[in-house]
């Protein structure tokens, strides 16, 4: 899809409309054959150009005065440090509802495996890509703006996995018709409350805010 090639491009750095030409010069002819040595002529004829550009910054850095190894390392830095913690994240979640791969008859631990796998595949592939785009828009001229480009996150891979603490605490969650269900937020833990003494109150305790009632009815419902 050349128009797809030409448009995530431009959201990378400035390119001039003769791309989009010099793109249909590579698929001439359309055999199946030739497929595979277009798509590499397509891949070198855009690295080149992402090489030049990326040159440029360098060049204007110096002229500047900027150290722009530096700014590299901060950026990479910066990413790492994002998109590490969404991957703890994702994996959190991965981790909590795999589980639920068993009701398929599927082993859920080789399934964990395959999706930590993907998601580590995915996670560097996001760090190359987040430094990529982040060091062309600061480098990135002032005569052509770059369009603005949303990639969808690590954390976004990983919708489909949810805990079933997660799952019934959401807005969406259906209750017991009955009304008899309680809502699960009721089984998460409350922090301990201590008296003045320092000592743990118990649920039937007297309340240590002075009511006289017990900690369960009063504070501790």
């Amino acid at each position: 899809n050349l128009d797809e090639i030409y448009q995530t491009m431009s959201t990378i750095f400035p390119v001039s409309k003769d791309l989009r030409v010099n793109l249909d010069k590579f698929i001439e002819g359309g055999e199946k054959l030739d497929k595979a040595k277009s798509r590499t002529k397509i891949i070198e004829h855009l690295s080149s150009l992402g090489n030049l550009k990326y040159k440029e910054i360098k060049v204007r850095a110096e002229e500047f005065g900027i150290k722009w190894a530096e700014i590299e390392k901060s950026v990479l830095i910066r990413s790492i440090d994002t998109l590490w913690v969404e991957h703890l994240e994702a994996m959190a979640s991965v981790r909590q509802g795999i589980g639920l791969r068993g009701y398929g008859q599927r082993d859920p631990l080789v399934e964990y495996k395959k999706e930590a796998y993907r998601l580590y595949s995915e996670l560097v592939s996001f760090i190359q890509k987040e430094g990529v785009y982040s060091i062309f828009k600061i480098g990135a001229s002032s005569g052509e703006p770059v369009r603005e480009f949303n990639s969808p996150g690590i954390l976004d891979r990983a919708t489909n996995f949810s805990a079933p603490l997660k799952v019934a605490m959401s807005k969406t969650s259906s209750f017991a018709k009955d009304g008899n269900q309680k809502n699960p937020a009721d089984f998460i833990a409350k922090p301990k409350v201590k008296d003045s003494e320092g000592n743990k109150v118990g649920r039937n305790d007297l309340c240590p805010c002075g009511s006289g009632k017990k900690y369960k009815k009063c504070c501790g419902k």
